[in-house]
């Protein structure tokens, strides 16, 4: 199992939102997720279609993982390649 597939399988586990970026497209792996939709809200970009299988056939730019701060540093720890950008949002 490569990283993107552990990384999937934890944020199924802990409940988090995490969407899936090509080049040229985005695709959600939950629906209506509230810190998908607060941070997409804050960028005036509407919520992106939903498609959790989206990273199976396509080739991931890079996968945006939506998570509180407090739980920011357990993925860090978990995943070598991750490099996290933490924009706040506060629900």
């Amino acid at each position: 199992m490569n990283q993107l597939e552990r990384l999937i399988n934890k944020t199924k586990t802990r409940n988090h939102s995490i969407a899936f970026q090509t080049n040229n497209e985005m695709k959600a792996a939950r629906v209506r997720d509230s810190l998908v939709v607060e941070s997409k809200k804050s960028l005036k970009i509407n919520y992106p279609d939903v498609d959790p299988e989206f990273h199976v056939q396509n080739s991931i730019y890079q996968p945006l993982l939506f998570c509180n701060q407090k739980d920011q540093l357990d993925y860090e720890l978990s995943y070598d390649q991750l490099r996290c950008t933490l924009a706040p949002i506060f629900l």
